[in-house]
């Protein structure tokens, strides 16, 4: 618990816009900092590397474990003094030394580095340097490099060192190829070369080749001991037809004329189909979703594409393979389909959904080999009609020779059904499987076990001593079997149990390293903590748990009404990594929280039943956690002004409501607008782009009509009404210059407001162009298009404020 001198900071401070205001913190020799902000700031800070200085370096282990900010972030009103922020520093001390050329001279003004959150270390004259960080508990190496990089070197160090030599010797121009994933030249390809060192990647040694027409490049100047790291990405500019990727290279493995090699990922093929129904008829706006991932650029993984009229759609830039589509289209039932990526003729047929649905799955081995007789469970929930009762039941069925299970659902029984149903695959000698159903997809897919050989492991330590422990118990939260894009979430009373050994090490038994799983290890006394496990991911684990502090609460209503059932309170944290628990409140309205980590928290009451939904937390309850200690806290509740509408910015809370003598009338206009809203959201979605568009003029519309009852005009209105106008096929000249009178007058809208001179210019510049189009007494055709032309232009920029 030593201070930390010259600690950097930044303090986050929410705007109630996108973006943060931001400022630098320093803290002096003795740790201290101090910073003044507006009281009722909300506030949260982050640390800082020691970019500038190198004085320090933050152990990245301790921040992955949760710990990337300070404990704090609350709404400031008053001094907060006496803050204590603890920060996991590596051991690090001061170190001096020399770079030297092969005849023992020293190398003028070389830069030399260690961490790339370190800075690099100059040379002076004679070639000595100082670093204030080197590793002390660990070894490490140094690089220097000369100011024009013709001469580099690498040297290795024990621990705690604090004298150094660094010999170079002449850098050297490497050749490379690279290719794609199908062995063909990877052209084009603009990448960056990194320095690797002491398990960093140091931005400041950096080369940055572009393949040739033939996959080949050169980069010069490079340290023939050293190890590079080679990534790039990929956007519209650069590499467009790349996904993002990364390779290690290890020069002082090479032989002298050996290319260094890798591969990029590339994509090249277009997929290309149509949907129709079971009579061939084509579906237009049927959407189609790529479920294979590796197979699609990182920055497309989420898009989706629609069918136009003739049902036809087109997916390009993708990898060779076979993709797995999602297809749903309104009136049918959603469905797989697994073309090549380079098919141009496929054709996917969707059944009404009004049919049966039969779900097949075909069970295979790591080597695709289908596994006949094989038992398979569909695991089902269903809430029949209004009734609170859920009921469970398991259906079973036996794999055929293709190893094909196959399931039928009837439509009234479909609509039956609560929450995702569950497929399971239980094989002796396997590991387990399991893959979610959608009940409104007919399933047709492939779900792959593993013979049981490597399955995950888990320990659980103490994060302050990190001793094991044996008391720990660990949750199977979901699962995602290798192959297939459907996880299956286990509701909590169906979860697997695992429990520690008596180092604190969890086996998952029968659970696949080839396979992701979500994990939540707790301990009595401990905060739980959640992980995924993921072979495509880093290797964390370990969990290392804090200890808990406890909360005891009550809700209660401030208007003497009476609890609403299925009442839940959530806890959440707003201080460090991110916590979010929702508790079952008892009937008296008492909860309870034991596995509570240490921080700062909000708590909300509230419960989805149609009482429950009129009710609001008047004021925020807030609440500060510390281990091994008990909070109280109350919830207070009460009915709120019921308000139908899903998005209000901060100026419509104030504006509007002011429009109204009464807050019924004005739930009445709002319920419209959320409405509209809703289908403008979902068009989009659809990729419906004219019909989003006609729905947002409407929304428009709705605005300028409640402007005009409560005679409320702004700017805006008047240009929207003008525009509205001059868009009809005979539009009133007498109407179109009254309003060009009133604009004048006119109140400024927000967004004129804060672009005052701009706002003028442009109106300036819009009445010079309609100025002698009415003039003359008569709009004729070729006059209107240039009066449509030059009022959306200035509609464009001050008439549209969609609140």
């Amino acid at each position: 618990e030593k201070p930390v001198p010259g600690m950097e900071l930044r303090i986050l401070i929410e705007t109630g816009q996108r973006y943060l205001d931001t400022k630098p913190v320093v803290a002096d020799e003795n740790g201290h900092f101090e910073i003044a902000v507006a009281p009722g700031s909300n506030v949260r800070f982050s640390w800082e590397e020691s970019r500038t200085e190198g004085r320090y370096l933050i152990d990245e282990e301790w921040k992955r474990q949760g710990n990337y900010q300070p404990p704090f972030r609350k709404t400031v009103n008053e001094d907060e003094e006496d803050l204590l922020f603890e920060v996991k520093l590596i051991p690090v001390g001061p170190l001096s030394g020399r770079v030297l050329d092969a005849d023992g001279n020293g190398v003028a003004h070389a830069a030399v580095h260690i961490h790339a959150d370190v800075p690099s270390a100059k040379a002076d004259e004679t070639g000595k340097f100082e670093l204030k960080a080197a590793f002390t508990e660990r070894e490490f190496d140094l690089y220097a490099e000369s100011p024009d990089g013709s001469s580099a070197g690498l040297a290795h160090f024990k621990p705690g060192a604090t004298s150094a030599t660094i010999t170079v010797e002449p850098t050297r121009e490497f050749s490379g190829e690279v290719t794609n994933t199908g062995g063909l030249p990877a052209e084009n390809l603009k990448f960056y070369m990194d320095l690797r060192l002491n398990g960093d990647n140091i931005y400041r040694v950096r080369r940055e080749p572009t393949t040739d027409a033939d996959g080949k490049f050169t980069a010069k100047n490079l340290c023939p001991q050293a190890s590079m790291y080679a990534w790039w990405h990929s956007d519209n500019e650069d590499n467009r037809d790349y996904d993002y990727g990364n390779a290690d290279i290890d020069l002082s493995k090479l032989s002298p004329g050996e290319l260094i090699r890798f591969e990029a990922k590339q994509y090249l093929n277009t997929l290309m189909g149509k949907v129709v129904d079971d009579k061939g008829q084509p579906i237009a706006k049927a959407s189609v979703r790529m479920g294979s991932y590796d197979l699609v650029q990182q920055n497309e993984r989420r898009k989706q594409y629609t069918t136009d009229a003739n049902g036809d759609f087109e997916i390009p830039r993708l990898a060779p393979g076979k993709a797995e589509l999602t297809i749903t289209a309104k009136g049918y039932l959603t469905k797989r389909f697994h073309p090549d990526t380079d098919s141009f003729d496929f054709e996917a047929v969707l059944k009404p959904d009004t049919a049966e649905r039969v779900n097949r799955v075909k069970i295979v081995d790591d080597e695709d080999k289908p596994l006949a007789d094989v038992a398979v469970r569909l695991r089902i929930s269903t809430r029949p009609g209004d009734s609170k009762e859920i009921n469970k039941e398991t259906r079973r069925a036996l794999t055929d020779k293709e190893g094909v299970a196959t399931f039928e659902l009837k439509p009234d029984f479909v609509k039956d059904i609560f929450g995702r149903p569950i497929i399971e695959c239980d094989v002796d000698g396997y590991d387990l499987a399991f893959v979610g159903a959608d009940p409104r997809e007919e399933l047709d897919i492939v779900l792959r076990i593993h013979k049981s050989e490597q399955p995950w492991q888990a320990q659980a330590l103490d994060m302050e001593t990190g001793k094991p422990l044996p008391d720990a118990t660990a949750r199977l939260r979901s699962i995602q079997v290798e192959g297939s894009s459907n996880y299956a979430s286990f509701p909590e009373e169906d979860r697997i149990v695992f429990e520690a050994d008596n180092w604190g090490i969890i086996n998952f038994n029968r659970f696949s390293k080839k396979d992701r799983i979500s994990v939540e290890v707790s301990v009595p006394g401990y905060a739980k903590e959640q992980k995924y496990f993921s072979e495509q991911g880093p290797e964390d684990t370990v969990f290392r748990l804090s200890r808990a502090g406890k909360v005891l609460g009550k809700v209660v209503r401030t208007d003497d009404g009476e609890l609403p059932a299925d009442l839940r309170v959530l806890l959440t944290m707003t201080s460090g990594r991110r916590v979010r628990e929702y508790l079952q409140v008892e009937k008296a309205g008492s909860f309870s929280w034991d596995h509570c980590a240490p921080g700062q928290y909000t708590l909300s009451a509230m419960s989805p039943t149609e009482e429950g939904r009129k009710l609001i937390c008047p004021s925020a309850c807030e609440a500060e956690v510390k281990a091994g200690q008990t909070v109280n806290v109350v919830v207070e509740i009460e009915k709120g002004v019921l308000v139908c509408v899903k998005k209000l910015y901060a100026e419509a809370g104030s504006t509007y409501p002011l429009r109204f003598s009464k807050a019924e009338h004005w739930c009445v206009w709002t319920k419209k607008l959320y409405v509209l809203s809703r289908r403008t959201e979902e068009a989009l979605e659809a990729q419906d782009s004219s019909k989003a568009l006609k729905l947002l003029e409407e929304s428009r519309g709705h605005f300028y009509a409640l402007h005009k009852e409560t005679a409320t005009f702004h700017c805006n209105d008047l240009i929207y009404e003008f525009r509205t106008e001059a868009a009809k096929s005979q539009p009133s000249e007498t109407l179109l210059q009254a309003v060009v009178k009133k604009l004048d007058q006119a109140a400024p809208s927000c967004i004129a407001r804060k672009k005052p001179e701009e706002y003028a210019a442009a109106k300036d510049a819009w009445k010079k162009a309609i100025g002698p189009l009415l003039d003359d007494g008569r709009i004729d055709s070729s006059e209107q298009d240039s009066l449509n032309k030059a009022s959306e232009v200035f509609y464009r920029a001050f008439g549209i404020q969609y609140e």
